[in-house]
């Protein structure tokens, strides 16, 4: 699996975090890849369900496809939503796009909403050891995840297929920021520092070159959807001393292979905690405490 990596930006005015505030922009770790072993002793199938660990554990996705397998209606941790094969004529390259642009689309229709949004996280496998490379199997596997680093898998039971249609209880809502993570909370009730306002999607025709330039590019779209979802002007946030706003997303090259949506968070100054929604907050006092 791909190591995760933190970058910290400064940046100010119309950007997302303004007056000069440090941020935090963190990969997410959706849709990333591992390798697999034999792939004629192991051949996912769609709606099989296993755990990724050894008992009384919950690590992050293994790094090979397998484990140990159990029912959909017992505790698990990994769910299999989709199997595809991928032309052996690709580069690997080609072949990793494909498989993620494939993953993310599966995954938003087996949820039933769009997976940014969810307290959930993707992983895919290609066969790597196949007698017969003309067609490599892959899987695009799914799990409960506490955080958006997801280093850590939920156990659960039942199927995560249509979790994130309507309202429910896997949409992120209030979370608790950490220097490399959101930890996801089960209500707005609870103290927190951050809340997801929205999803940005970079367009097309940007091609950023690095970590800097994919900041640039999406800081305005994000503080955009931040001000939309609390019903602000520009200066009203601008001129805000209680919250601010970040983003997580992609690497720069998961961007040029495809991945563009980022989260885009309202988060306190300070060491202030909010104490409801800010959705919609209009003209009403920011709820904080010290």
């Amino acid at each position: 699996m791909e190591r995760k990596r933190t970058v910290i930006f400064l940046v100010v005015g119309i950007l997302v975090l303004c007056s000069g505030m440090i941020g935090l922009v963190v990969k997410f770790s959706g849709n990333t890849r591992g390798p697999v072993g034999d792939g004629s002793t192991l051949t996912p199938r769609v709606g099989t369900c296993r755990n990724s660990s050894e008992p009384g554990t919950a690590a992050g996705f293994p790094e090979t496809f397998g484990g140990r397998y159990a029912m959909c209606t017992g505790p698990h941790e990994v769910e299999t939503y989709y199997v595809g094969r991928v032309d052996g004529s690709l580069s690997d390259t080609g072949a990793d796009k494909e498989i993620g642009d494939t993953c993310r689309a599966e995954a938003d229709k087996f949820l039933g909403g769009p997976l940014p949004t969810g307290k959930v996280a993707t992983t895919s496998y290609l066969e790597e050891n196949a007698s017969h490379l003309a067609k490599r199997w892959f899987s695009c596997d799914i799990a409960e995840v506490g955080s958006t680093a997801a280093t850590t898998l939920v156990s659960r039971t039942g199927t995560l297929r249509g979790a994130l249609a309507g309202t429910g209880p896997m949409l992120i809502g209030c979370a608790n920021a950490t220097t490399d993570d959101f930890v996801f909370l089960a209500d707005c009730a609870t103290p927190h520092t951050a809340e997801l306002a929205g999803l940005y999607t970079l367009r097309e025709e940007v091609v950023p070159a690095d970590g800097d330039a994919r900041d640039r590019a999406v800081a305005p779209g994000c503080q955009k959807t931040v001000t939309d979802f609390l019903g602000w002007d520009q200066p009203t946030f601008e001129d805000s001393e209680l919250i601010e706003g970040t983003f997580w997303g992609p690497t720069a090259e998961k961007v040029r292979a495809g991945d563009r949506v980022f989260q885009c968070f309202v988060t306190t100054l300070g060491d202030r905690k909010l104490v409801g929604s800010v959705r919609a907050l209009g003209p009403r006092k920011v709820p904080v405490v010290a």
